[in-house]
């Protein structure tokens, strides 16, 4: 009877350890997007695309700018939510930022416009290290919604 126990234990013990896929990463989970995504989008009159203010980051990383471009011929819509994610062992995992929400509100980004705005890097949770990292963030065009995302690296 003792071992049904110690089984049941150990059984149960290692479920709970692979859901977590991130477990030395604490409280990261899997991105919805692990695969590449564009920088860019380009089809029919829309021209969108995501860029930072570097390519390349020394720690500490003090100041991460991106900016949503739109060189098309419609309107795109956005949100105020970014994502930052990290490569790991070849998968992307999104870092949780802490005490840091932000709202559903669908912005116009106009023909010709683009937008800048701050990654909160104080909030990222662990902070930045060595490593891969790419900000994940969706446009919308006509009732279509397209993630695009940025990679950088951190040295």
């Amino acid at each position: 009877m003792k071992n049904i126990f110690v089984s049941l234990f150990v059984l149960i013990a290692l479920s709970g350890c692979t859901q977590n896929t991130s477990s030395k990463e604490g409280s990261w989970s899997e991105s919805p997007y692990n695969q590449e995504l564009p920088q860019e989008v380009k089809q029919e009159q829309m021209d969108v695309s995501i860029s930072l203010n570097e390519d390349e980051f020394s720690l500490p990383v003090e100041e991460l700018l991106v900016t949503l471009t739109n060189r098309g011929d419609v309107a795109i819509g956005y949100g105020g939510a970014l994502y930052v994610e990290k490569l790991v062992d070849g998968e992307w995992l999104e870092i949780p930022l802490n005490r840091y929400a932000y709202t559903d509100d669908l912005v116009e980004l106009r023909v010709g416009e683009e937008i800048t705005q701050d990654v909160p890097v104080e909030r990222v949770d662990g902070g930045f290290q060595k490593g891969t990292y790419r900000i994940r963030k969706s446009v919308s065009v006509d009732m279509n919604t397209y993630p695009l995302a940025v990679e950088f690296e951190v040295r």
